[in-house]
């Protein structure tokens, strides 16, 4: 989810090299109605902090209400203590500078997909 089309199709690109099926969005009241209408299609939320109209922390807040288990990640050109202290406690898993999301968000989402998939299956649960 990001407002910017060039860093949409950007990052929409980066994660289809890594394999994944990525439904992307320019508008977080979209994205939301896409959760909202099947949420267990999604496997993780990357969006944008800074977006017209819905902050990336009040998209994380309504996807965490729909889905908690549902991992996000937050990008943003400025990152700072207090953004990732908000970010933390409306369920952010991850939160990265958007210039470091072109080397490390495949990893991250990849690194989270895999947990999440662990505790899916891991004895007990």
């Amino acid at each position: 989810m990001d407002d910017d089309e060039v860093i949409l199709l950007m990052v929409q690109g980066l994660l289809q090299r890594h394999g994944l099926e990525v439904a992307a969005f320019r508008n977080p009241r979209d994205a939301l109605a896409a959760v909202k209408a099947r949420s267990d299609q999604f496997d993780v939320v990357v969006t944008d902090h800074d977006m017209p109209g819905m902050s990336g922390l009040d998209l994380a807040r309504e996807v965490a209400r729909i889905r908690p288990d549902l991992p996000i990640l937050l990008s943003s050109g400025w990152v700072s203590d207090e953004l990732r202290s908000e970010a933390r406690a409306v369920g952010v898993r991850e939160v990265f500078c958007k210039e470091d999301s072109y080397r490390d968000l495949g990893e991250s989402v990849l690194r989270l997909l895999a947990a999440a998939e662990k505790s899916r299956i891991s004895p007990g649960r």
